[in-house]
């Protein structure tokens, strides 16, 4: 038999070729395997919680947030964590029962808690008229800075009364020493207002105070109220029923609040006491305010006339409330 040596020749470079193919795929494959695993690995030798599947970072199981699947997960040690509170850049989150952090409005352990909107997802303080599963008016209650609120807000087109962030319906309320009444829906009324037999003027012009009839004098002009911080239950109480109210079953304006300070002091106290008048901005913001006064009379006159000749001034510095202390 005749060899071609041609024949072989290019076989055996076939084969040569082959092989040397073989030996770089396998280098190929042994050096991706010794590569570190990064993200969400299935790696049930390192934990098998949540179906063996953990995080990893540069091979190594990692405890933070992380972004997946279009929200944040919260994992420890490689392990994702479900429902529960979390610290982390000196924030506080909180994750669902699937791990998800949440957003908006929660009730958690019977608190309302907001961890906003704007994709940020940390804990900040609740505000505004919130659901947070309280007995009265369908859950709902009116928070400023995480606290339940005492007084008056403006909500959808008019003026409610809350006390402890609850929405109060029919009835007198005092407020910057004047005199309001809200409806059984909680809404401060306006303008001529009949009541048991009575005709009420809360004037038209969006201040909804109770006045004489026809004028913009209030009927109770009190003393003011104090600031924020010194405000007391007292300073925000309705008016005293007379009795020809009580026996009406109706609280009538009183024609001075029950909350006025006494008008006579110890002369030794009166002797170096001033007073200090104040105005506020619609955010409650002191916009101006002036100390020195003799009386309190004194201090609250000079605020109103502030607030009537500023009336116009726009933005933060238009005048929402005034008074003395």
């Amino acid at each position: 038999m005749t060899l071609n040596s041609t024949v072989l020749i290019k076989k055996a470079s076939v084969m040569i070729a082959s092989a040397t193919m073989l030996a770089l795929f396998a280098g190929s494959g042994a050096h991706a395997a010794d590569k570190p695993a990064n993200g969400y690995v299935y790696s049930p030798e390192v934990s098998q919680a949540n179906g063996g599947w953990n995080w990893l970072e540069n091979g190594h199981p990692y405890t933070g947030f992380r972004y997946y699947m279009g929200t944040y997960y919260w994992f420890v040690n490689g392990v994702r964590q479900n429902e529960g509170w979390r610290q982390a850049w000196g924030l506080t989150y909180y994750t669902d029962q699937d791990g998800r952090a949440v957003q908006g409005n929660r009730v958690i352990d019977g608190q309302v808690y907001n961890f906003g909107n704007d994709g940020t997802y940390y804990s900040r303080p609740v505000q505004g008229y919130v659901w947070d599963g309280s007995p009265a008016n369908g859950g709902y209650r009116w928070y400023e800075n995480g606290q339940l609120f005492t007084g008056f807000r403006y909500y959808m087109g008019t003026y409610y009364w809350f006390v402890n962030g609850v929405r109060q319906n029919e009835g007198w309320r005092q407020a910057w020493g004047l005199t309001y009444y809200t409806d059984q829906d909680g809404r401060a009324v306006q303008g001529q207002v009949p009541m048991y037999g009575t005709t009420y003027d809360f004037g038209n012009d969006g201040t909804y105070y109770l006045r004489i009839p026809g004028t913009k004098t209030p009927t109770t002009p009190g003393f003011g109220g104090a600031p924020d911080a010194d405000r007391s239950e007292a300073t925000i109480s309705s008016p005293v029923q007379s009795n020809q109210s009580a026996q009406s079953g109706m609280a009538a304006p009183a024609q001075q609040p029950a909350s006025q300070p006494a008008t006579s002091t110890p002369a030794a106290s009166t002797a170096s006491r001033t007073f200090t008048a104040w105005v506020k901005n619609e955010k409650g913001d002191v916009i101006w305010q002036q100390s020195g006064f003799k009386s309190n009379d004194d201090a609250f006159n000079a605020a109103g006339k502030y607030g009537d000749s500023h009336a116009w001034d726009a933005g933060d510095m238009q005048p929402a409330s005034y008074g003395a202390y």
